[in-house]
């Protein structure tokens, strides 16, 4: 509404707003204190006229409660030009999205094609325009939206040479919509990823926000991570003393699935056919996703808006159903706000041709209608991961060794290191493994008393998820089933002394690289009067790695026996084997007959044995 009030100086001061505010202009109270929809309120000073005017504003954390439910209108005006991709707005569209449920709409936008390249950097008047046409369009439908700087992709390339131009762009941005409603938010910018890391993109976020500062105030902003606005880069996330700020995660886990079939991702055809079939894994490591950005989120008093997710069309309906239902469930009741990519498109509610997909939208906004999900959920107990040992963080604490890795170490003439003394490695042919600068390293024979020790230090730095982590290269050479591959004994090396491991609900690590791999747990299974010649001994799973750290579980139950080891063809099962394990590998996961794949790369992080703690290991 607009309402007229008058000054001291029997001047009116014209202001529009959507939600009733409380004003004090020169001492004369308006009125006391003023709830919408359980907001909260926070007064700032705005310069408006000589004398002082002190307008209240929402918090960050009441329009994050706001926002609620919403959806991206993507691939159109984020397309090097709108249509480009297929899609082009329309008006329909607006009044839609708000009859079906949504809240809040998320329109991307990419300013750096339509913005001249030398300064000022104009933006072109006619886009700027359409922009605003958009964000209208948005309002005129009660709808909070936010428009953002997005697909920049020289700025991440050239953080330092086109920050003047990004800040230039914001500039006139924040001008052009000096008077819209505070449902209308910036967000800086979308995704910053390459030589925009962490570091840079603090930089630069804190002086994008002191630029808008000077002409909006009070504009509720929107600031994203670094290493692509994923939750690998919210550790890293250094925030300026700004109350007014809600942090933004964009979450496609499991990659696999998300992006299967998607022709902009290289080799996401080799992943069609991944489900997610809300199994106690995949919600497990949903649920611990959403446990870290809750824990972040508490620990620095900031609301959280989960800006995108989704699932490519690729993907088959039922597991696109679950995955989104599954995700905005969890997501709303941990308290976020959030927003699915995309209405339109490939990812979207709507295809190109404009059929509604009814059950992504359903699976939005009507949770708990999905019997196949509900009937597995209800049937299902998901894993627990609170309990746990770290097996390796590999930041060398000593106190991750028992007494008796100790004495292997002291045995086999090696320095007391809780990641060096564990590794070994083994191959085939000429295979071979190296640290990330290209040294070999040694096999398991090859280290011990008079001969080498072990050389694993060079693969152990501060590249991992956190911290330290390892990082491998492997080469693949030879005919008919060429192998290579690393190892830790549970206490200490290969002939470490065994475990069991009945209690072990799960196997959690971080990983990111290239190639297939296996996981395989090495059991003594002479223990269950196998033959020592058909002794393979090892139970696993596989998994293909992306150039992206993911968040592998495994449950213990997955682990089956080595394909065509007699083991797997006579049936022995985990449990059968579980209460005798010597050691986990990691190999890659090349079958008899496949070509080699000759660029292998793991880097590992914070490997954990799920459902057991020191005490079980002697500790």
């Amino acid at each position: 509404m607009r309402i007229l009030i008058p000054t001291s100086r029997n001047m009116f001061l014209r202001i529009s707003l959507r939600a009733i505010s409380l004003f004090t202009i020169s001492g004369l109270a308006l009125s006391a204190l003023f709830f919408t929809a359980g907001c909260i309120f926070e007064t700032r000073e705005i310069p408006l006229v000589s004398t002082p005017v002190k307008i209240v504003t929402p918090s960050a954390l009441a329009v994050n409660a706001q926002l609620g439910r919403g959806i991206n209108v993507g691939n159109a005006l984020d397309a090097p030009s709108e249509g480009a991709w297929g899609v082009v707005l329309k008006a329909e569209w607006f009044r839609q999205i708000k009859d079906s449920g949504f809240t809040t709409v998320r329109i991307p936008i990419r300013w750096d094609t339509h913005a001249s390249a030398t300064p000022p950097y104009v933006i072109d008047s006619v886009f700027m325009a359409r922009a605003q046409w958009a964000v209208d369009q948005a309002l005129a439908n009660q709808l909070h939206v936010i428009i953002d700087m997005h697909h920049y992709d020289s700025l991440s390339a050239h953080p330092d040479a086109e920050r003047p131009r990004f800040l230039a762009m914001w500039k006139q941005i924040a001008h052009r919509f000096a008077k819209y409603p505070p449902e209308l938010l910036f967000e800086l910018n979308n995704e910053p990823t390459d030589k925009l890391d962490v570091a840079a993109w603090n930089l630069l976020m804190r002086e994008t926000i002191d630029t808008l500062r000077k002409i909006q105030p009070v504009r509720t902003l929107v600031v994203g991570t670094a290493e692509f606005g994923g939750l690998s880069g919210l550790s890293g996330l250094q925030l300026p003393d700004d109350s007014n700020l809600i942090v933004t995660v964009h979450y496609y886990e499991p990659f696999t699935f998300t992006h299967q079939g998607a022709a902009f991702q290289p080799g996401a055809s080799a992943w069609l056919g991944t489900t997610w079939r809300a199994t106690p894994p995949q919600r497990a490591s949903v649920d611990q996703d959403i446990k870290t950005i809750q824990d972040w989120a508490a620990q620095n008093h900031r609301p959280i808006f989960l800006g995108e997710f989704g699932a490519y069309q690729a993907a088959d309906s039922v597991s696109r159903a679950m995955y989104l239902e599954y995700l905005s469930t969890q997501f709303t009741a941990a308290g976020f706000s959030w927003a699915a990519w995309n209405f339109s498109s490939d990812f979207g509610l709507v295809d190109t041709t404009g059929v509604w997909r009814g059950y992504l939208t359903k699976a939005l906004l009507h949770p708990g209608h999905n019997a196949q999900l509900d009937s597995i959920v209800k049937a299902t107990k998901p894993l627990d991961l609170s309990t746990y040992f770290v097996f390796d963080d590999f930041e060398d604490s000593l106190a991750d060794l028992p007494s008796s890795a100790y004495a292997w170490d002291s045995k086999h003439h090696i320095p007391v290191d809780s990641s060096q003394s564990h590794y070994y490695t083994f191959y085939s042919d000429t295979s071979l493994l190296t640290d990330p600068a290209g040294h070999r390293l040694l096999q398991y024979f090859e280290a011990g008393p008079g001969k080498a020790p072990r050389n694993f230090s060079g693969a152990i730095g501060n590249w991992g998820y956190t911290g330290k982590g390892l990082h491998v290269k492997g080469r693949l050479k030879g005919s008919n089933y060429p192998w290579v591959g690393f190892g830790a004994g549970l206490l200490g090396g290969w002939d470490s002394t065994f475990v069991d491991l009945t209690k072990m609900t799960a196997i959690r690590f971080r990983a990111k690289g290239r190639g297939d791999w296996v996981l395989q747990i090495v059991s003594d299974t002479v223990y269950n009067k196998y033959p020592k010649a058909d002794n393979w001994g090892n139970f696993c799973v596989t998994f293909k790695l992306k150039d992206q750290w993911e968040d592998f579980v495994f449950p213990a139950e997955y682990f089956a026996p080595k394909k065509y080891s007699v083991q797997a063809a006579k049936g022995l099962t985990w449990a059968q084997a579980r209460n005798k394990i010597m050691a986990f590998e990691f190999e890659n996961g090349q079958s008899y007959g496949q070509k080699p794949d000759d660029s292998l790369e793991m880097y590992l992080d914070d490997i954990q044995i799920i459902g057991m703690q020191a005490k079980d290991f002697g500790l």
